[in-house]
């Protein structure tokens, strides 16, 4: 088995053709599509959204009290 890393430009004629394909074997059992790991500051930046979704929630149930912009700013 081989393993091949590709950069595609996906805005490109030729990356969109690409792209195309790659979906169409999506499903076969001849070729494996290995999405990249996240990096840990990825990792990071999707947990604060998850947090901050939260925090959302729990101030549209009236769970907690929504915080002032001094307060949002002094943050980190």
């Amino acid at each position: 088995m081989t393993t091949i890393t590709i950069k595609i430009n996906e805005r490109t004629k030729a990356g969109k053709a690409f792209m195309a394909m790659t979906n169409f074997f999506r499903d076969s059992k001849a070729i494996e599509i290995i999405e990249p790991a996240m990096t840990s500051k990825e990792k990071a930046f999707l947990k604060d959204i998850e947090n901050g979704l939260k925090e959302v929630k729990l101030i549209q149930e009236g769970k907690l009290k929504p915080k002032t912009l001094k307060e949002l700013l002094n943050e980190n």
